[in-house]
């Protein structure tokens, strides 16, 4: 059931598990995104919900000997960086806004692979990149996946302090001309292949692995 990017199984097993647990024991009603509002510094989102939690800790850096492996292998991963913690979603008539809280301070922007921000915004697999339709990259390059391509179609709006990041996206770029929010979303920092099994073991994924976190609004 371990997720695995060498053994050829992949996450399949693991996904099975998951997805017939949730069966079995059931899942809690998606919680609803708190009223419109507009935001423009870092203090409006105290009072925006739901939180989006992750797991800390786990970017902590490996240098082991591999098990039973004849001669001796070792195993090294200095990919962590950003340990992803809290997320948000907030909205208003015209805008987006995605929030992000790391452990420490947000290391300086390095690249495409540096906090990037994945949307799926119709919620379907069979589109877009692994359903992936929209993607921010280094925060500010809003782009689209269309014929096997990312292609930047717009700069958006970022803010780093400490901590906490926000990107502002109009909804005319997302093509979201409707009211009510239906998507999926996750944040990704120090990818290494563009592989989503990629994100069991380098940098940081929220949520980990290949899961989302979705949005639903009223």
């Amino acid at each position: 059931m371990e997720p695995s990017l060498t053994a050829g199984l992949e996450d399949h097993y693991y996904m099975q598990l998951v997805d017939n647990i949730r069966r079995y024991k059931g899942v809690e009603a998606l919680p609803v995104l708190s009223k419109k509002k507009n935001v423009s510094s870092f203090e409006d989102w105290k009072d925006v919900f739901p939180v989006y939690s992750d797991y800390i800790g786990d970017v902590i850096r490996r240098d082991h000997e591999g098990a039973q492996s004849e001669p001796v292998v070792n195993y090294s991963n200095e990919t962590g960086r950003n340990d992803f913690e809290k997320l948000k979603v907030a909205r208003d008539d015209n805008y987006i806004y995605f929030y992000a809280k790391t452990v420490n301070d947000i290391t300086p922007d390095s690249g495409d692979n540096w906090m990037t921000l994945y949307l799926d915004l119709d919620r379907s697999h069979q589109t877009g990149w692994n359903g992936y339709d929209h993607r921010v990259i280094s925060g500010e390059k809003l782009q689209h996946f269309n014929n096997d391509t990312w292609t930047t179609v717009a700069t958006v709006q970022k803010e780093v302090d400490g901590e906490e990041i926000m990107i502002t996206i109009p909804k005319k770029e997302l093509n979201l001309s409707h009211n009510r929010l239906d998507f999926e979303f996750k944040w990704s920092d120090n990818m290494q292949k563009e592989n989503p099994l990629d994100w069991y073991v380098n940098g940081d994924a929220a949520p980990g692995g290949r899961f989302n976190y979705v949005v639903k609004s009223e």
